[in-house]
């Protein structure tokens, strides 16, 4: 990544943090009992958190590590951090699968806002359009499933969530943070049927390769593999180091 890009990037990813923040609040209202779940406003936390960061940088955002950082610090913020994992489809269905489709309508306006094709695409494909949504009472849930098919971070759903619970089971052994998100990363991507062997640049290079050949780029699995590492996190009673 080119430094120019690295410095956006860095940009979005305290966007993210700053949007996340709020879906930490209105997870914990939500366990408090001062909103229920239609007024989450997941979707349109995601989507403030699209927008902003388009607006920031000018480059389309990594819209799977939106979701996935938004919704898991969501679900932080309704079960803490230590019941995410345990409690993980309950959360889902409590959350994302009680949206009201005004939250998936704000999201597809969103992506079209970046002009983020491949993944209106993905939802035209399956009669997905933002008249639809309201027609069909489409929750965040399902448009999560069929967004799963082009980027990771929309595992975060009752039909896919078993993948980062595998990832998740696959970081063990790690000391440190930095480990274990390369150990996310890799394990995300053998999921997708591309193995590493070894850990070099010309081993990461190739599988780059290999994934792009597939129709995926690495970008994508940034999501799924961080929700897989929040989940090994929320299950481990011993805090990983930083280095």
């Amino acid at each position: 990544m080119v430094s120019r890009e690295f410095e956006l990037r860095i940009a979005e990813a305290h966007i993210i943090a700053k949007f996340a923040g709020k879906g930490y609040e209105r997870g914990a209202m939500l366990a408090d009992g001062s909103i229920d779940s239609r007024g989450l406003a997941l979707g349109r936390i995601i989507s403030g958190s699209l927008r902003a960061s388009y607006e920031a940088t000018g480059v389309k955002p990594l819209a799977g590590l939106h979701a996935a950082a938004i919704t898991m610090s969501t679900l932080a913020g309704y079960a803490g951090i230590s019941g995410v994992k345990s409690g993980l489809v309950r959360l889902l269905n409590s959350t994302l699968y009680r949206s009201p489709s005004e939250d998936s309508g704000d999201l597809y306006k969103a992506l079209e806002a970046v002009a983020l094709t491949e993944y209106l695409k993905a939802l035209q494909d399956e009669g997905v359009t933002y008249s639809s949504i309201s027609m069909r009472s489409l929750t965040l849930g399902e448009i999560f499933e069929t967004l799963s098919r082009v980027d990771t971070g929309f595992w975060l759903n009752l039909r896919d969530y078993t993948k980062l619970l595998e990832v998740a089971n696959a970081i063990r052994g790690v000391k440190s943070l930095s480990e274990a998100s390369m150990k996310a990363y890799l394990a995300v991507l053998e999921m997708l049927g591309v193995k590493i062997e070894g850990f070099s640049i010309k081993s990461l290079l190739s599988a780059d390769k290999k994934l792009r050949e597939r129709g995926f780029d690495g970008v994508k699995l940034l999501g799924g593999a961080y929700a897989a590492l929040i989940l090994y996190i929320s299950g481990e009673e011993k805090p990983l180091s930083i280095a």
